[in-house]
């Protein structure tokens, strides 16, 4: 039997929790959507309410009640003093606080700061998307990266919206992304980020990919990252040179772009295709089609431009729709003998 003063019934707005009943006590949100403005907590006879102020990335760190205003502080993996939050407020980059934990995907794994890993493996790892490490947050690196649904860790700092800026898209496709590179005093260039397997040797594993020239790295132990991601002046002069070219940050590649051919069978593939994705209509379905095409196209990932776009598809759909491009782009090019292609 289950004790309905010990069970918590969350309501949803948009994909956000709106309101949180549990037993005789309720907390109530005011959003304007994404952020998270006030908060109201009735529990029996009393009513308090308190202004909650976020930061760039939704993370609440004042609360202002009717006594004073409270500061909250958090290390890079979230960790906060105990007691510092209430339970079913949005904390550390928005996420929902519930025993000490965040609920990431709004439930999908618990997130433990304390312990700076989850609770349980991802569904995506670890060939796909959620890397290597089934356990990992973020990659073990959470200021450069986030990781909003508990899936896949996506960088900070180069959430480009969408493919409609030109001005971006050229960007994006020159190889140059408006991040400052991390440099030693001599000039070497820095990984970003720890793993247990080299960069280059995930990438070449991936068809499409071009990395000759890209920085070798060794045994990526977390004590050894600054000696083993380190690259030398001539050698950086080198893959300039070469057909290989390395964005500012070594997880941003330059993809070989299509044929023209390849672009102008897709293009006549989704206007020929009448497949709806859940959830979607017709039209939306073409258009997310489209932009998949467009970031094949222009060599960018497909994935990431899918979650960007305006439409801002569920991961599945995006999942759905850069599969369904990759299963025509490999017909289309065993029709002509080529070598297949994967989208990302």
């Amino acid at each position: 039997m289950v004790d309905s003063d010990k069970t918590t019934h969350f309501f949803l707005q948009q994909d956000k929790v709106h309101t949180a009943l549990s037993g005789t006590s309720a907390m109530v949100c005011v959003r304007a959507q994404p952020v998270v403005l006030a908060e109201t907590r009735l529990e029996q006879e009393s009513t308090r309410t308190a202004l909650l102020a976020t930061d760039g990335v939704q993370t609440v760190v004042v609360v202002k009640s009717q006594a004073q205003g409270e500061s909250v502080a958090y290390n890079a993996y979230g960790y906060h003093t105990p007691h510092d939050i209430p339970p079913h407020r949005p904390a550390f980059n928005g996420h929902l606080l519930v025993n000490s934990q965040y609920l990431f995907g709004n439930g999908y794994r618990s997130y433990n700061p304390a312990l700076m890993r989850f609770h349980s493996p991802d569904s995506f790892s670890p060939f796909g998307a959620g890397g290597l490490n089934c356990y990992a947050y973020c990659m073990n690196d959470p200021v450069n990266f986030s990781d909003p649904d508990g899936h896949s860790p996506r960088l900070r700092s180069n959430s480009l919206p969408g493919l409609k800026s030109e001005a971006k898209m050229s960007r994006i496709v020159s190889g140059r992304v408006e991040k400052r590179p991390r440099r030693s005093s001599e000039g070497y260039y820095m990984s970003s980020s720890l793993m247990d397997e080299t960069v280059q040797d995930i990438l070449n594993g991936q068809p499409g990919w071009n990395t000759s020239g890209a920085p070798v790295q060794g045994s990526l132990q977390r004590g050894q990252a600054s000696s083993s991601g380190q690259l030398t002046s001539s050698s950086m002069a080198g893959m300039r040179a070469g057909k290989g070219t390395v964005a500012s940050d070594p997880w941003i590649y330059k993809r070989q772009k299509l044929h023209s051919t390849d672009i102008e069978e897709l293009r006549s593939f989704n206007a020929e295709n009448r497949y709806v994705f859940p959830g979607l209509d017709l039209e939306k379905s073409h258009e997310l089609r489209v932009i998949a095409i467009d970031a094949l196209a222009a060599g960018v990932n497909v994935r990431r431009a899918l979650r960007d776009s305006k439409l801002q598809p569920t991961h599945s759909t995006a999942e759905r729709v850069a599969d369904t491009i990759s299963r025509a782009l490999k017909r289309i090019r065993g029709k002509r003998g080529s070598t297949s292609w994967r989208s990302d």
